[in-house]
């Protein structure tokens, strides 16, 4: 089976990010945004902890990571429930779920951020607003 991060032999790369209040990032850090690695900050979601992975690099900083897709070990496909429910563990790759995007974006408005590497071309897209709807209005 061909790999699904490869496209014609290249290596493909995927990470999409939501924008963030920067508090929300920076509080598992300390404040301490001088550090190499990326911080996790615990998110409740439906008394359910979540682990959230924040990018303090990516223009700027202040980034929350949905979806981490950059090694090929997770198999991305998924079943709707997995989807909801989400998968892989940070920091590899890993989908944070859709029940906990709701969550995260339905309090305000967030930036989109999708960043790509094709071999070693860099390419991303900003989007100005987004929102995941909770299963239920579907």
């Amino acid at each position: 089976m061909e790999n699904p991060d490869r496209e014609n032999g290249t290596e493909v790369a995927v990470q999409i990010l939501i924008s963030s209040e920067l508090r929300t990032c920076y509080r598992g850090m300390g404040n301490d945004t001088t550090q190499d690695y990326e911080p996790y900050v615990k998110q409740y979601n439906n008394d359910i902890q979540r682990d959230i992975l924040c990018d303090t690099k990516t223009d700027g900083g202040g980034w929350i990571l949905l979806q981490r897709r950059t090694t090929g070990d997770v198999d991305f496909n998924r079943s709707w429930s997995e989807y909801k429910n989400g998968f892989g563990t940070p920091p590899g790759d890993f989908w944070l779920g859709n029940d906990a995007i709701h969550e995260l974006t339905s309090k305000q408005l967030h930036e989109l951020r999708i960043d790509m590497r094709v071999g070693s071309q860099k390419f991303y897209a900003r989007y100005s607003t987004f929102d995941i709807m909770d299963e239920s209005e579907l």
